[in-house]
């Protein structure tokens, strides 16, 4: 059955936006689940297998992949030389979430990119997974593959298991619609119905929304499957210099999955459903400038179209990640949360059919990038690992920590500042300054008096408070106190200073 919905799913069941900065990571436990923190951006990393001979001998491979640091997977991959491949160089390194090495299963793919946000979805939340890469580098068959057993694709597998959870829990009714578009040339479209005219909206009630849209009621994973064959049909596909069958759009397909008894009424009424929306996305296969010097002007627009969308599709994720880390940095400070980061979803068509995953609070994204091995392919694979790592803000968020575990050994933190001590450390720093001179004012001084307050006072507080009158002795107080400020601020300015020129050491080396 074929329905055109006013747009992809209600929002009246939605939380209320968080407060600035409280949106950068959840806790699940806040909605029931288990409890376990979790990024909003998670980074996977697929390095498919050799399979042209022109790729070169199996050992003549431009990446490698390392082991875990900081529950983070590396790879080393080669920079290209003179001649194009990658021997001769010091290789540069890439930390991610997750890497998946050449023999690594479609079923490893799918329980570190997608397993935790299906099993989100069914409980309500909103989950992305976005798969990106150079053309010919497995996108397609990583994520739409529709082959079963093991050679099963992210979103055949992703059906699977939304149905047998429905299948299992018999204490709920569910209703599961799906919906296929595609941009090309950044026009959104219909893949299910092409000659529907697709429309986005956005008020302030509903957010973004499309209307036009086609959408299909599920019951089974058969119905499924014939959703994603009917759009893939429709798809925008060309020949190119990389990929004799290269995508030219970015497939969206939309899952939403209705809890019609999430909150029924005490004499079993319907109430208002829980939808939990899922997006699959499989991007437009990424190929630089000089792959499309020798191809026609069509061609060469929708590259320039894809690069485009790509580019606004980074920059929303960077602004994602950036307010993660900036919320997990002032946390760790012990400093108030920062303002919410602006997300730019409206620069581009792709990014606004995807802007519930980047706005949403209860919003998880996944970023599966594919990569191929082989030598000939050494600045497409550096271009695409380089780009995700900017995409996601790795270069401040993940790559620095081995970093700083280095330059933390070599430089010590600077000393806790006056306006940090609590008032045991400021007794004992007064008994012990001037070879005890302050040593009565010191164990005279009130007891809920500490550092924070002390350094706020005035000059005139030490002479009549602490120092009973005593002018020479409240202002040489007064003196000491503000020079071991001083000093504190020195040290930390410095102390950030030295960190700061080793991570830039750090990339320049890389």
């Amino acid at each position: 059955m074929s329905s055109a919905k006013a747009g992809f799913g209600p929002r009246a069941a939605s939380p209320a936006k968080p407060k600035a900065g409280g949106a950068a990571k959840k806790k699940k436990g806040e909605d029931g689940t288990d409890g376990a923190e979790v990024e909003r951006v998670n980074v996977v990393v697929r390095i498919r297998p050799q399979l042209y001979s022109s790729e070169g001998a199996a050992d003549n491979m431009s990446l490698q992949v390392g082991g875990a640091a900081s529950a983070r997977d590396m790879v080393w991959a080669l920079p290209p030389d003179d001649e194009g491949s990658g021997r001769g160089k010091l290789p540069r390194q890439f930390v991610f979430d997750r890497v998946i090495p050449p023999e690594g299963r479609q079923e490893d793919v799918y329980t570190s990119a997608a397993q935790n946000i299906v099993g989100s979805v069914l409980e309500g939340f909103t989950g992305c997974v976005m798969c990106y890469g150079q053309t010919g580098a497995g996108k397609t068959y990583t994520l739409a593959n529709e082959s079963a057993g093991p050679n099963a694709g992210v979103m055949l597998r992703a059906f699977t298991e939304i149905f047998e959870h429905i299948a299992q829990d018999t204490e709920h009714e569910y209703e599961v619609t799906m919906s296929y578009c595609q941009v090309y040339l950044d026009n959104l479209s219909d893949l299910l119905t092409p000659r529907n005219d697709v429309q986005i909206r956005e008020d302030a009630d509903k957010g973004v929304f499309l209307t036009g849209l086609t959408w299909r009621s599920c019951k089974t994973v058969r119905d499924a499957k014939s959703v994603l064959a009917d759009g893939n049909r429709n798809r925008a596909t060309a020949a190119t210099s990389m990929n004799q069958d290269s995508s030219r759009s970015h497939a969206v397909l939309l899952i939403e999955v209705s809890n019609l008894l999430a909150h029924a009424g005490e004499r079993g009424g319907r109430g208002q459903p829980s939808a939990g929306k899922l997006v699959l996305v499989d991007c437009a296969g990424t190929e630089r400038k000089e792959d499309s010097a020798h191809h026609t002007a069509e061609r060469r627009r929708e590259g320039a179209e894809i690069n485009a969308s790509l580019h606004a599709l980074k920059e929303c994720l960077r602004a994602i990640a950036a307010a993660e880390a900036a919320a997990d940095s002032a946390a760790a400070a012990g400093e108030r949360a920062p303002r919410a980061v602006h997300v730019p979803y409206r620069a581009s068509t792709l990014t606004r059919v995807l802007s519930d995953s980047f706005t949403h609070p209860r919003a998880l994204v996944a970023v599966l990038a594919t990569v191929s091995p082989g030598c000939t392919a050494t600045e497409h694979t550096l271009h695409t690992l380089q780009t995700v790592t900017a995409m996601c803000a790795l270069d401040g968020h993940t790559c620095e920590e081995s970093v700083d575990v280095v330059a933390a050994q070599l430089y010590p933190p600077p000393p806790v500042p006056p306006k940090d001590w609590p008032h045991e450390t400021l007794l004992e720093w007064m008994c012990a300054l001037k070879a005890g001179r302050f040593r009565a004012q010191a164990l005279a001084m009130p007891t809920d008096l500490d550092g924070k307050r002390l350094c706020r006072m005035p000059a005139t507080y030490f002479t009549q408070v602490l120092c009973a009158g005593n002018d020479a002795l409240g202002a040489a107080l007064y003196n000491e106190v503000h020079t071991e400020m001083d000093l504190a601020s020195r040290l930390k300015h410095e102390h950030v200073k030295l960190m700061r020129n080793a991570r830039s050491a750090a990339k320049l080396g890389r």
